[in-house]
């Protein structure tokens, strides 16, 4: 687990990118099907982040680079 000050808890996916779930624990749940839903897209795109966001759950982003 990681904290950043921008954009709240998260974790270093073993895939290579930042994961990001906000400060609040509200709709977890969510924002983990949200993310999981994100991911397979991504994936399936053949697209690399380097970072996924789901600190708001009806506005979930990707950032390719920094």
């Amino acid at each position: 687990m990681v904290y950043d000050s921008d954009h709240g808890l998260g974790w270093n996916d073993p895939n290579g990118w930042e994961v990001y779930f906000g400060e609040e624990d509200q709709d977890m749940e969510m924002k983990l099907n949200v993310y999981q839903v994100l991911v397979e897209h991504l994936q399936s795109e053949g697209i690399q982040p380097e970072l996924i966001s789901v600190e708001y759950v009806h506005a979930p982003y990707y950032r390719m680079e920094r």
